[in-house]
């Protein structure tokens, strides 16, 4: 029998601490599904922005575009651009036109791995699926307006897919 450690925590505290284990563990299983594509979590998130802005705006992101999307700070992006470059699931370019913004796009094997992970979620959907179809959208309702609250509390930008 395990110590319980919930009349100890406040509220506040408490909520943090299952938030905290369930998005451990649910990426914690991503990541062990991404593995086999030789990706992680982050870079496939990087993958889903780019492919979404590009099919959204027909532009191609940039740096800025997906630190903000990601909520992470641009620095971050950078050096996770660099390893998905090195990867060869990405390219960077220089555009001309607009001086030092820097132009992302997906190369042939990241547009490969992005069509198998972005279908290939089998343990996550399993486990998403023991609420039912109005517990999720409610979940993820309460999820984005935390979210969104936050993002405005620290005056920080949340992205468009989190305006509620």
């Amino acid at each position: 029998m395990g110590i319980s450690l919930d009349s100890y925590l406040s509220e506040a505290n408490r909520f943090l601490a299952v938030l905290g284990h369930a998005s451990h563990a649910l990426v914690s299983l991503h990541e062990k599904e991404l593995a086999k594509y030789g990706i992680s979590s982050a870079e496939a998130g990087v993958l889903f922005i780019i492919q979404a802005i590009q099919l959204s705006s027909g532009r191609y992101a940039t740096p800025t575009d997906i630190s903000r999307h990601s909520i992470r700070r641009v620095h971050s992006v950078s050096e996770l651009l660099s390893r998905m470059e090195k990867k060869g699931l990405i390219i960077r370019t220089k555009n001309a036109e607009k001086g030092k913004r820097i132009a992302v796009s997906i190369t042939e094997k990241g547009q490969q791995i992005y069509a198998l992970t972005a279908r290939d979620e089998t343990v996550i959907a399993q486990i998403i699926n023991v609420l039912s179809k109005d517990e999720r959208t409610e979940l993820l309702n309460h999820l984005q307006k935390l979210t969104v609250y936050a993002i405005k509390h620290f005056k920080s930008t949340a992205p468009p897919y989190l305006s509620l």
